[in-house]
């Protein structure tokens, strides 16, 4: 039977199935080339606002252009609201609620509700 190299294209006879290359120096050609998703890739866009973003070497895998893009996405993700609901109804949450409402800061802010 013959088959194709992954490398060269060149059609070649194999005793095994899972052989791909017709020769070692095909194979290790071929693992020399880089084969991420991103490799020639200059720019690419920020998932949140859409800004171009320079990519360097090590930075092939960002998806946001800032920190602030990158926490404005997570808050509009069920995960982030699933987990304010369950602090909101915390005991912890409660408490500080409480203690807040004690502080003078706390109370400075409910006399000027009032006179709303």
């Amino acid at each position: 039977m013959k088959k194709n190299c992954l490398f060269c294209k060149k059609k070649f006879l194999f005793v095994r199935k899972h052989k791909k290359f017709c020769s070692r120096n095909c194979n290790s050609k071929y693992l020399k080339i880089p084969k991420l998703k991103f490799y020639n890739v200059k720019y690419k866009n920020c998932e949140h606002c859409n800004k171009k973003i320079k990519l360097t070497e090590k930075g092939k895998k960002r998806r946001f252009c800032s920190k602030g893009c990158c926490r404005k996405a997570y808050r509009k993700t069920d995960k982030a609201k699933l987990g304010t609901y369950i602090y909101n109804r915390s005991m912890k949450r409660k408490l500080s609620s409480k203690k807040y409402a004690r502080s003078e800061h706390g109370a400075l802010k409910r006399r000027l509700k009032d006179r709303e």
